[in-house]
């Protein structure tokens, strides 16, 4: 069967769950070997669902550690401006921008929002992870179903072939 132009390379990494190679071999139905494609099928949808399974729950577990830090940042700020406001010197009023300017530059402040953009960007990723696997799952799924058409086609082929 010629290659399909629409192949790609993929290398799956979900926790202990590594997989290597074209989408094609996952994907492809090869004329030449039907028996094979349909005994292998149940094994890929198997370890290809639990990997999506798992690849979701790290995209939860990510999403409750940076809503955890939406919290302390709150926190921080509430007694940040706590702080700077009964630090108040009578002689000098502080506006709510220089109270804003002090806790954005402040240290604490700084440590957390970096916190929550590598919390972004690895949920991003873990999000990137599970929607591939779910795409794999719909090419899984339809790959079952032309399948059963084919073994349907045979069939009727083998039948009307025995018929003669």
């Amino acid at each position: 069967m010629a290659t399909d132009k629409f192949d790609a390379d993929l290398k799956i990494e979900v926790s202990s769950f590594t997989w290597e190679g074209k989408l094609s071999e996952v994907a492809q139905i090869h004329d030449d070997n039907l028996r094979a494609d349909i005994a292998r099928q149940p094994g890929l949808v198997a370890w290809f669902g639990v990997v999506q399974v798992e690849a979701e729950d790290i995209v939860e577990k990510l999403s409750n550690e940076y809503d955890g830090l939406k919290d302390d940042m709150s926190r921080t700020r509430a007694e940040l401006d706590l702080e700077l406001r009964a630090q108040e010197d009578p002689k000098i009023k502080l506006t709510e921008k220089s109270i804003e300017a002090q806790l954005i530059t402040n240290p604490k402040i700084k440590k957390i929002s970096v916190s929550m953009a590598e919390k972004r960007d690895q949920i991003r990723e873990a999000n990137k992870k599970a929607a591939i696997l779910s795409k794999i799952g719909k090419a899984l799924d339809h790959k079952k179903e032309m399948l059963i058409v084919i073994a349907k086609i045979d069939q009727k082929e083998d039948h009307a072939h025995s018929s003669l």
